[in-house]
């Protein structure tokens, strides 16, 4: 991941204010949604805010099966789409106990 952050962003203490914590967060969202091919309903604002944490889980629980499915996606220069299948999005979903599950894996993987 090092290709969408700079150093200074690596190190927590540097992201301080709502913007840069929102810049980091997009540019989170856009690593995901890269590796995974899909698009992800989540909000920045609302992360920073703490007002969906179920969503909020939910992204790091993809970015995680990213990482898990791909472990040199941390040092590409490009997004390659992850080995996560359907079934494994919708396991987390479930578990995030909030989402129905609808569409596939390349459609919009929130759904009230």
């Amino acid at each position: 991941m090092s290709f969408a952050y700079s150093d200074d962003e690596l190190i927590s203490a540097n992201v301080k204010g709502k913007q840069p914590k929102l810049q980091f967060l997009e540019k989170l969202i856009n690593f995901v949604e890269g590796h995974l091919a899909t698009s992800i309903d989540v909000k920045p604002s609302k992360i920073v805010s703490g007002l969906e944490p179920e969503r909020t889980r939910y992204l790091l629980q993809l970015f995680t099966v990213v990482v898990a499915s791909k472990p040199d996606t941390m040092r590409s220069s490009k997004p390659s789409k992850s080995t996560a299948t359907p079934a494994t999005i919708k396991s987390i979903k479930e578990r995030a106990g909030f989402f129905k599950f609808e569409g596939s894996i390349t459609g919009t993987i929130f759904a009230k």
